[in-house]
């Protein structure tokens, strides 16, 4: 038998094998990514049902709390009763006294899911951008719909008495656009800082601290010059308020 006559079944088999290798590959990938954004889903789906299960811990408490003044618990109770609505409709966080610590624990888990996905693609995005921009491209818009933020809290801005207009805090620390460089938190003391870029200051931000009212509908306080920044809850809507900034 000729050699050419021995070689090709070797060539076929190359040609039948090396596709399906490549296929196995990626369907390991596509199968490591489907798993990442599950995980991502399951994550910050399990942080909503923590923060929910809060509410109705406070509700049970404030029902159970006979020293209140019956009208402070029914007040208590009915601002706890539209800020559970405002999140079950809206994924609106919570800004009363008694749930800004769940609203600070549920934001940092959808940012450590967030983190996670992040993990997982970045290696991935890295390794197509020397070989395949078109694919790191998709693999980046993928990413990024997958973690997609949603806005938490929409709040009327004001700085010196005048009005910025609408301040939307998104849930991956943003504020007004996704991954913007203006950026928020709830700290370990329960005030709100926004911090606004800004290149001129010391700090390179313009760093906004509030302390929140009671009720959780309004809050101020100062920037690091001592200019005074509040804010008002937004309850229904945004009109047609502009974005705010510094």
């Amino acid at each position: 038998m000729s050699r050419t006559a021995l070689a090709a079944p070797a060539l076929l088999w190359l040609t039948l094998t090396c596709p399906a290798a490549d296929e196995t590959k990626e369907d390991r990938v596509k199968a490591t990514l489907d798993k990442a954004k599950a995980a991502h889903a399951k994550a910050v789906d399990d942080a909503g049902k923590k923060l929910s299960a809060r509410f109705e811990a406070e509700l049970k408490a404030l029902d159970r709390n006979k020293k209140l003044p019956i009208e402070q618990r029914l007040a208590r109770i009915e601002a706890l009763e539209e800020e559970q609505k405002g999140f079950d409709d809206a994924g609106l966080i919570p800004w009363s006294e008694p749930m800004r610590a769940a609203s600070a624990k549920y934001i940092a888990s959808v940012k450590a899911a967030n983190d996670e996905v992040r993990k997982v693609y970045t290696p991935l995005i890295e390794k197509h951008l020397k070989e395949d921009k078109k694919r790191a491209a998709a693999l980046r818009d993928e990413m990024l719909e997958a973690i997609a933020p949603k806005v938490v809290a929409n709040w009327q801005f004001n700085v010196g008495g005048g009005a910025r207009g609408l301040l939307k805090l998104l849930s991956d620390g943003s504020v007004n656009e996704p991954r913007s460089a203006a950026t928020w938190e709830i700290r370990s003391d329960l005030r709100l800082l926004v911090k606004w870029p800004a290149p001129g200051t010391r700090e390179g931000y313009w760093l906004d601290l509030m302390t929140m009212s009671q009720d959780g509908m309004a809050g101020a306080g100062a920037n690091q010059i001592g200019t005074g920044v509040s804010v008002k809850r937004e309850r229904k809507g945004t009109g047609a308020a502009g974005a705010a900034g510094p």
